[in-house]
C-alpha cells in the first residue's frame, strides 16, 4: 500500500457526516458546482454506495445521480463510484449480505487514478467516520487518511451537535485527519439562536474556524434527484478560493 500512497495527489477534499442523511451529498453536490464554474476539471468519487437504486436491472448510485444533475455533466463533471449495495446499511454488512467485499486498496488506486486525470477530487463518506467497510478492522476513517485528504464535515445545527460533531472532530485528529470545515445545516428558515449558539461553542471547543451555519434548501430530494431551491442556497457556502486553500 505504502507505494500506492506515495503517488497520492492531494487535490481532493473528502466529505463526511456526524451520520447518515446528514447532507453530504448536497455538500458534495455544492462543492462540484462551485468548482466547475470556474472552469476546473472536476471528479466526483463515492467509493462506497449502500441502498442503490435498481434502474434497468442494475444498481446505479442515487447519490452520483443528484451531483450529476446537479453540478452539471454539460459542464464536464465525472462520476465514479467502486462499490454498490442495494442493501441500506453500513459497508461491511451491505457487503456481507451480498457477497462482496470492501477493499482499501482498490478505493485508492481508484482514487489515484482519477485525481491524475481531474483538477479536483470530491470524495463522499457513507455515513460517518467510525461506520467499518469490512470486517477486518478497517472504518470509514481509513479513507481520507490513506489518501492524505483533509475532510469536510457536515452536521445538524440543532440540539446534540455539540456532542456529536466534536466527538467527530476529535476522533479525526486522532486519526491525524485534518478537518478543514464543518458545515451545520439547519432545518429552519433562518438558524434560530440555539444553532447560532452551537456555532459559537463548537468554535471555541474545536478550534476550528471555518464552521459555517447554514440553512438547508427547501425542495431538495437527493433519493428523487430533486435539486428544489439548491441553486439558491449556493452563496451560503464557503467561497472559491478558500475551498481551494483547503486543497492545497
Amino acid at each position: 500500500m505504502g507505494g500506492i500512497l506515495k503517488q497520492v495527489m492531494s487535490n481532493g477534499l473528502f466529505i463526511t457526516a456526524t451520520s447518515t442523511g446528514i447532507g453530504k451529498t448536497v455538500v458534495s453536490a455544492v462543492l462540484c458546482r462551485i468548482l466547475l464554474r470556474a472552469g476546473f476539471s472536476v471528479c466526483y468519487y463515492k467509493p462506497v454506495q449502500t441502498g442503490a437504486a435498481v434502474s434497468g436491472g442494475r444498481l446505479v448510485s442515487q447519490d452520483a445521480a443528484f451531483v450529476e444533475n446537479f453540478a452539471g455533466a454539460s459542464r464536464g463533471l465525472k462520476t465514479h463510484f467502486t462499490y454498490l449495495f442495494k442493501k441500506p446499511a453500513s459497508p461491511h454488512y451491505a457487503a456481507k449480505l451480498e457477497s462482496g467485499d470492501v477493499n482499501l486498496v482498490t478505493i485508492i488506486t481508484d482514487y489515484h487514478s482519477l485525481s491524475q486525470s481531474h483538477d479536483y477530487t470530491i470524495v463522499e463518506g457513507a455515513g460517518g467516520l467510525y461506520v467499518p467497510l469490512n470486517d477486518n478492522g478497517v472504518l470509514m476513517a481509513d479513507v481520507p487518511e490513506a489518501l492524505e485528504l483533509g475532510i469536510i464535515l457536515a452536521a445538524n445545527a440543532g440540539l446534540g451537535t455539540i456532542n456529536h460533531t466534536g466527538l467527530s472532530c476529535d476522533f479525526a485528529r486522532r486519526r491525524n485527519i485534518p478537518v478543514r470545515a464543518v458545515i451545520l445545516i439547519s432545518h429552519e428558515e433562518q438558524p434560530t439562536p440555539l444553532e447560532r449558539e452551537n456555532r459559537e461553542v463548537l468554535v471555541k471547543l474545536t478550534g476550528i474556524k471555518d464552521i459555517y451555519l447554514i440553512s438547508a434548501a427547501g425542495g431538495v430530494d437527493v433519493d428523487k434527484n430533486l435539486t428544489g431551491e439548491l441553486e439558491q442556497s449556493i452563496d451560503q457556502f464557503p467561497p472559491l478560493d478558500k475551498i481551494r486553500g483547503w486543497m492545497a
